[in-house]
């Protein structure tokens, strides 16, 4: 059985539909890089993901998670703090996870 979906803007709503694509598309850029990041610890071996560098990507993985709820929790464009969070997140963790693979070769 199929049925046509039809989806409309919340009335309530003041978000443009420009503030709406700029979320999304930052939501995809925090999501993309929480993909990629899953990818590399799931590549650790025990002892990598156990190490103090293996330990801090986790974090930074759970932060990256905290700002994508961040970024999907509101109807407008990510304040400036939220994507210079992401930013500073994700090139923190892949320096960590630079090192991680250094450290262990």
């Amino acid at each position: 059985m199929v049925q046509p979906l039809s989806v409309h803007m919340d009335p309530r709503s003041i978000a443009t539909p420009v503030e709406l694509s700029r979320q999304f598309q930052w939501a995809l850029k925090v999501y993309s890089t929480l993909l990629e990041a899953d990818k590399a610890i799931a590549g650790l071996t025990a002892v990598q993901s156990r190490s103090p560098a293996g330990q801090d990507c986790k974090k930074l993985v759970r932060s990256l998670s905290a700002l994508l709820g961040a970024l999907e929790s509101a109807d407008r464009m990510p304040p400036q703090q939220v994507i210079s969070a992401y930013l500073d997140t994700a090139k923190k963790l892949e320096l960590r996870l630079k090192e991680v693979v250094k450290n262990s070769q």
